[in-house]
């Protein structure tokens, strides 16, 4: 009996001692909670997600990553009065956005049926910058206060159909002063809120005085003040006034400015080069409609005023024209002729901004010449695409958009960028982004960061980058991290943006007016935090032209080839 009893006790501490060498350390267990948990949360499993992301908020509790997913679970699994306290905890850490977290906790309160707590919660995330009052005023989350008072008072939904002219405008304006004060970042050089208020105050005592479309000008001066190249007020192109446009497309280049496409109806005037608005300059009319812009600096001039030029009821409100019925132009054709041409305004395409190249069924200049086409010009309607061109064993790659599509992501694209440069006989890669006013930064970023990990490419004179005044917003810190984490050059124009800057956007409409206003309140400080530049220069400059345009050149790859 002895002899069995020393037997089990000696298999017991063989035991132990195998389960002691297998035993997890406490930075395996919560590694292994922390695999468990994103398991969960991604099978929608909220209840279990609960129960361990609970743990490693209490593992961690300095880490916001684990209350904001702990929130998110609570949230997703009607568990309001618990989600509460995360959110808050978020707050506490300025993790994940605070006033949506805010907004969270107005939801929350609003579910559970706690009016003054949602409402006091509604207004704190107002106040902290909440972005998205559009779908704050339909959120079925809020639908418990949503017919509050206090609530339409604080989203701006009371009735403007009851209101007289006068009464509606100024409502349009306390909605506006209200953006301003909660989300203007006191930031940028050109930034004059005391002159936006005075601006505003004026502005109130003469709307009885004024024409819509002269207030709606006044708008787009004020907020000029504000300082940043996403602050800006869009043309309402909804309304019968703004929706009459030149069917033709300007573009300012070095020479002057220029028609580059055009309705088919005037395509006999591709090329010219236009001299004077009726008997305004072209300085004199850029000089009229250069205060209406928001901007980051002076290529915003050059990119989006000739797109203004085709609005005839601003050059008439501005005394550029004398009748908005018709634009007279001076013009100096191809062969040397001086014309001057009277251009008819229609509704076919009241903006352009975003259609690239040119709107459907209109003919471009390029095409109507008898050389090909430069691959700068090919495919400007696509996100992003690439080709080899083996005689200069280069990779041209253009990027329109920082977006991810149906098709495929941008770091999917790097990826295959990086794979082909691998595989084949490559000596420099070119991303064109002179064409690309944004989309969505973290796309950006990890489309450059699949791209700096190639050794082949991302060396001195072997990674070019193009860029030019259209580089804006998602494009411009896009840029700013090709020139930080990779040995890219330069070459181009200057980008239409800084590398640290104030946007974003988040467009509401103005409740009476209906004209659609963004005030930013996000600064992008993708470069260092004393980086003060303007913009990011090229090493190579390489202006656009129209003699090269009308060749069928693209300057800018020619100093890439050239580069050795």
């Amino acid at each position: 009996m002895k002899k069995i009893v020393q037997v089990c006790v000696l298999n017991f501490i063989i035991v132990l001692s195998v389960y002691k060498s297998f035993a997890q350390s406490p930075t395996q267990i919560f590694l292994s909670t922390l695999d468990s948990a994103n398991k969960e949360y991604e099978q929608k499993n909220w209840s279990k997600a609960a129960m361990l992301w609970e743990r490693l908020a209490e593992a961690n509790p300095v880490n916001g990553h684990f209350w904001d997913y702990l929130a998110s679970a609570y949230f997703e699994n009607k568990m309001y009065a618990k989600a509460i306290p995360a959110y808050k905890k978020l707050i506490e850490l300025g993790y994940s956005v605070p006033a949506n977290r805010a907004y969270d906790i107005a939801c929350c309160y609003s579910l559970l049926k706690d009016k003054k707590q949602s409402l006091l919660w509604l207004q704190k995330a107002l106040d902290m910058g909440y972005y998205y009052i559009s779908h704050a005023r339909t959120d079925s989350d809020l639908k418990f206060i949503a017919d509050d008072p206090a609530f339409k008072k604080l989203l701006f939904l009371e009735d403007v159909n009851k209101m007289a002219r006068l009464e509606g405008w100024l409502y349009d304006l306390d909605m506006l002063q209200w953006e301003v004060k909660r989300k203007a970042i006191r930031r940028s050089s050109d930034q004059d809120l005391p002159a936006f208020y005075a601006y505003l105050a004026k502005l109130r005592k003469e709307i009885p005085k004024l024409t819509d479309t002269q207030i709606t000008i006044a708008l787009m001066k004020m907020i000029r003040y504000i300082g940043d190249g996403h602050s800006n007020i869009f043309l309402p192109v909804s309304k019968p006034e703004f929706k009459q446009t030149l069917p033709i497309q300007f573009y300012l280049f070095e020479e002057g400015l220029y028609i580059i496409s055009a309705d088919p109806k005037y395509k006999d005037l591709l090329g010219s080069r236009v001299l004077q608005f009726e008997k305004k300059s072209i300085n004199e009319v850029i000089n009229a409609l250069e205060p209406l812009n928001g901007r980051d600096n002076k290529m915003t001039v050059l990119v989006r005023l000739p797109y203004l030029m085709r609005y005839p009821i601003l050059l008439k409100t501005l005394g550029v024209i004398s009748t908005s019925k018709q634009v007279e132009l001076k013009i100096k054709d191809l062969k040397g002729a001086m014309k001057t041409v009277s251009i008819a305004p229609d509704t076919s395409q009241p903006d352009i901004w975003n259609i690239q190249p040119y709107p459907k069924g209109w003919v471009s200049f390029p095409e109507s010449l008898k050389d090909s086409i430069p691959p700068y010009l090919k495919n400007n309607d696509m996100v992003f695409w690439f080709e080899y061109l083996p005689a200069t064993k280069i990779v041209y790659a253009q990027v329109n958009r920082i977006w991810n599509t149906a098709e495929g992501t941008l770091a999917g694209f790097a990826s295959k960028l990086s794979a082909f440069i691998n595989e084949n006989d490559v000596e420099k890669l070119v991303i064109d982004l002179r064409g690309n006013n944004g989309g969505n930064t973290f796309s950006g970023w990890d489309f450059v960061s699949k791209l700096l990990h190639n050794d082949k490419i991302n060396n001195k004179g072997r990674l070019f980058i193009i860029v030019g005044r259209r580089t804006f917003s998602a494009a411009q810190n896009t840029a700013t991290y090709f020139e930080h984490l990779t040995n890219a050059i330069f070459v181009g124009e200057p980008t239409g943006s800084q590398p640290n800057f104030v946007g974003d956007e988040a467009p509401i409409k103005l409740p009476y007016s209906q004209i659609e206003l963004n005030v930013s309140g996000v600064l992008w400080q993708s470069s260092w935090g004393v980086d003060k530049r303007i913009w990011i220069a090229p090493l190579l400059y390489v202006p656009p032209t129209f003699e090269a345009f009308k060749a069928n050149k693209d300057e800018a790859m020619e100093a890439i080839m050239a580069y050795k």
